[in-house]
Parts: structure tokens; C-alpha cells; sequence
């Protein structure tokens, strides 16, 4: 860590959550001007455009993170818990590689739909600290709207979201792309046998 710290000259990566949604407006673009599902990677999405440029760089290291570890760590535990939770029905899967691939897709885009629409009801039913405690997955959806024409109804434009997410356009997403095959591989080395210790 030092090693990296010492030579990056204090560049650093994008959120997780920026690039996804900087690939997810970039593909639904495409989509709406009927464009191929190809995407064109650029990396400034993941890091600063100036990264190859020489500068005088020099670095004061702060060590200390401020912020509510043990949330952190009580939400780290319970996502491990709930992967886990989930190898007994993998074990009996007989779907092959590509099924997985295919579900993980969907389950994908319906996490989008959901966790939008518990923010957009808790909003609208007068629960304002959904804007500050939904999950960052909803303000994809909510930046995506914003993609789209604004005089369009929301209910036309939650349509065309809908068919975005049903689209090629949205699993050549280099986000929706991996994820969806990493997740098909665990699914593919629990069910040969792998992470038996961790099953219930």
C-alpha cells in the first residue's frame, strides 16, 4: 500500500458508483439513439484524464478514517452472510453457465427497478431521509431519468427504462457484464463442490 501510495502521485480511482453510472448513461444513450450494444471503453471514466502527465507531486498521508466503522463492518457481515445463504439452493442448480449468466442479468436490472422504487415511494409518501439513506443503487436509476427526454411522462419514461433494462445494450455494460459472469462462476464452483465450509 505504501509502494502505491508513494507512486500514484495522488491519483486515484473513480467510485465504484461513478463509473457504473457514467457506463449505464453512456450505454443508455446508445440505446435511445437505436446505436449498436457495443461499448466503448474510455478510462477516464475509472481514473483522471491526466494521469500521464508529469507534475510535481508530493503527498501528505492522513490514515485516519472518520465515519461509523463498526456500520461498515455490521454491513460488510451481513452481505458475506447473505452470499452464503444462498450456496444451499446453488448446490441443487442444474442451470448451466449461460442460465446463470442470463439470471444474474436480470436480477441485475431488477435490483435497479426495486431499490427505485422503495426510494421514489418512501419520497413521495413524505420520508425525505430516503435522500439521504436509500441505496446508492437507487440514484442510478434516478440519474438514468434524467438521460431521457424531459417532457416525456414519467410513466413513458419509466417504460423506456424498463425496455433499457431488457435490452443488449444493458448486459454489454462492462458493469452488468462482469458482475453478472463473476457471480456465474461462484454460482459454477460452489456447485463442483467449492465453499462447502461456509454452506448451512
Amino acid at each position: 500500500m505504501e509502494f502505491i501510495k508513494a507512486t500514484s502521485r495522488g491519483h486515484e480511482f473513480e467510485s465504484a458508483y461513478d463509473v457504473e453510472e457514467a457506463q449505464l448513461a453512456q450505454v443508455l444513450s446508445s440505446f435511445l439513439k437505436g446505436g449498436q450494444p457495443f461499448f466503448a471503453v474510455d478510462r477516464t471514466d475509472a481514473v483522471d484524464e491526466s494521469i500521464d502527465e508529469w507534475d510535481d507531486y508530493f503527498r501528505i498521508d492522513v490514515g485516519r478514517y472518520i465515519g461509523d466503522i463498526e456500520l461498515m463492518r455490521g454491513l460488510k457481515a451481513q452481505a458475506a452472510e447473505g452470499l452464503v445463504d444462498l450456496f444451499p439452493d446453488w448446490r441443487k442448480s442444474t442451470n448451466s453457465f449461460d442460465e446463470d449468466v442470463e439470471l444474474e442479468i436480470r436480477a441485475g436490472a431488477k435490483e435497479y427497478v426495486d431499490t427505485y422504487a422503495r426510494y421514489a415511494v418512501r419520497v413521495a409518501s413524505g420520508d425525505y431521509s430516503a435522500l439521504f439513506d436509500s441505496p446508492i443503487k437507487s440514484q442510478v436509476v434516478q440519474s438514468l431519468l434524467h438521460c431521457l427526454p424531459q417532457d416525456m411522462p414519467p410513466e413513458d419514461a419509466l417504460r423506456k427504462l424498463g425496455d433499457f433494462f431488457a435490452s443488449p445494450h444493458f448486459r454489454e455494460a462492462p458493469i452488468i457484464w462482469i458482475s453478472s459472469r463473476m457471480f456465474a462462476v461462484l454460482k459454477d464452483q460452489v456447485k463442483k463442490g467449492a465453499y462447502v465450509e461456509c454452506g448451512r
